[in-house]
């Protein structure tokens, strides 16, 4: 593998610094989102679009809704990516494949030191659904 160059530690760096920035603004939208629970389709939209836009930094204009089988696509210089709904029976799977693959990669506490607020959440909701004893 190459070594890094000063310009991708420097991309590196702004994009972590933007991440941390973001993350509280996007907690507060998701929580505020969350009190609308009667329209979770929509509310799970929006705060994917919120994600996606406010955090990661994609354009709104990048994304396109309910296109065939997909519910979300994102499209940036001619590449499409899909973001597939998840049934809500479901839910309970997939955070627990995505919090595994975190601690095999040693990104949740208490394995990681200093984990991201993204593993920090995502164990905080494994406990509060009564998962963390399956991972």
């Amino acid at each position: 593998m190459p070594e890094p160059t000063y310009l991708t530690l420097a991309n590196y760096h702004a994009c972590v610094t933007r991440l941390h920035t973001a993350w509280p603004t996007f907690l507060k939208t998701r929580d505020d989102r969350l009190r609308h629970g009667d329209e979770s389709e929509k509310v799970a939209e929006a705060i994917i679009e919120d994600l996606l836009t406010g955090v990661l930094d994609w354009s709104k204009g990048d994304l396109v809704y309910q296109i065939e089988y997909a519910d979300i696509v994102l499209s940036q210089n001619l590449q499409k990516y899909l973001v597939k709904g998840i049934p809500e029976c479901d839910v309970a799977n997939v955070l627990l494949r995505l919090a595994r693959a975190a601690k095999s990669a040693q990104l949740l506490p208490p394995e990681s030191i200093h984990p991201a607020p993204i593993y920090q959440q995502l164990v905080l909701v494994l406990e509060q659904n009564d998962l963390l004893a399956q991972l």
